[in-house]
């Protein structure tokens, strides 16, 4: 079965430089190469009329987002001054689960951004369930996210498919504390009608932190 990977705040998406800025306006060109579809973003100065920098989004036939590339004002790849990257790239397994996410820089090289790591390793079940993420440096060696100290994220879940936990390890594989919600697990609680009620944060010695009630009825 086909898994839309949703990782929230777990993946940390290329990052582009910011749509807000001041004096910025965006323009959006659409192209066909052969069965991929092209999606060139350009990033205009409304002062001079000029464009700042590009960004270019491939993706498949099938839709699958291949790659997103980082270009200067003349279409050339130009490394991201935010996350020191200029490609994202993407690879599938054939059920077109995400199950690499890579970060180069203009001559193909990996390079690791600004929170220590330059591959995203999704691994899934035989139910197609994204059961781990791993992240490792532009060595290939698993390495913890800078300010967080975490390296893995383990996922459990019901019999039915439902998740019920996330558990964060580092790289010596002990459960941590994270930074960005100083919790070690992360439990989901659903009613007799399989609706998520409520978000549980524990410690890794699994004293409750909060819980956060769904507004979803």
């Amino acid at each position: 079965m086909k898994f839309k990977t949703m990782l929230s705040f777990f993946f940390i998406i290329f990052s582009l430089p910011l749509f807000a800025q001041s004096g910025i306006t965006k323009e959006i060109k659409e192209e066909k190469r052969g069965d991929l579809k092209i999606i060139r973003t350009q990033y205009i100065n409304s002062e001079t009329n000029q464009i700042d920098f590009q960004a270019e989004e491939i993706y498949d036939k099938n839709g699958l987002h291949l790659e997103t590339r980082m270009l200067d004002k003349e279409g050339n790849l130009k490394e991201s001054k935010y996350e020191g990257n200029a490609i994202m790239k993407m690879e599938y397994d054939l059920n077109g689960n995400m199950i690499k996410k890579k970060f180069l820089d203009s001559e193909n090289n990996l390079v690791n951004g600004i929170e220590g790591y330059a591959i995203i390793e999704n691994v899934y079940n035989d139910q197609g369930q994204l059961t781990t993420i791993n992240t490792y440096d532009q060595n290939e060696v698993l390495v913890n996210h800078v300010g967080y100290g975490y390296s893995t994220i383990k996922i459990d879940y019901f019999e039915n498919g439902q998740k019920v936990r996330r558990t964060f390890f580092n790289v010596e594989g002990n459960i941590v504390e994270i930074g960005f919600c100083y919790c070690a697990f992360i439990e989901f609680i659903y009613d007799q009608n399989s609706k998520l009620i409520s978000t549980k944060y524990f410690d890794k010695k699994e004293n409750l932190l909060r819980e956060t009630k769904s507004k979803n009825k």
